[in-house]
């Protein structure tokens, strides 16, 4: 048999979290905290999806499993307008189970570049604000990222 081709070893491990999905009826969880080789059901429901409602749903129904991933995901995650209480009742679902947010890097980081208050680091991390509403610091220029960049020389 040949060697999968690598069209279609993309095919088969983007689509595992879907199957993981899938085969999470109620009636017939085994183990709600199943992972793929590389994604959990709820990282890949909110990083393929979207959907914040389905790792919110797995959560209520004793999802476990790497959620400082899973928290990591919800705050990089861009979400459409309509969908936002939700991502915003997940991160609240994970405060109340203990993480600590920011937890990505980048949020952790921010007050280095841009002039962002301690008040509204949460509006960042529930995506209610983008880091782009704040000014850079003094002796950056705006690249279009939320770090900036330094001024050259």
């Amino acid at each position: 048999m040949d060697e999968p081709s690598e069209k279609e070893k993309y095919i088969v491990t983007s689509t595992q979290p879907f199957a993981i999905l899938a085969s999470l009826r109620e009636k017939n969880i085994e183990d709600i905290n199943i992972q793929s080789g590389r994604d959990s059901a709820p990282a890949g429901a909110i990083g393929l999806m979207g959907r914040f409602d389905i790792a919110i749903w797995l959560l209520e129904h004793g999802y476990t499993q790497d959620l400082p991933g899973l928290a990591k995901t919800a705050e990089i995650r861009d979400v459409h307008s309509k969908l936002q209480p939700y991502k915003e009742k997940l991160i609240d679902t994970l405060i109340a189970s203990g993480i600590k947010f920011p937890v990505t890097e980048t949020y952790k980081d921010l007050h280095k570049y841009i002039e962002v208050p301690p008040s509204a680091v949460m509006d960042l991390v529930y995506g209610r604000k983008d880091c782009r509403d704040f000014p850079i610091k003094p002796g950056r220029w705006s690249d279009k990222s939320c770090r900036g960049a330094p001024i050259p020389n």
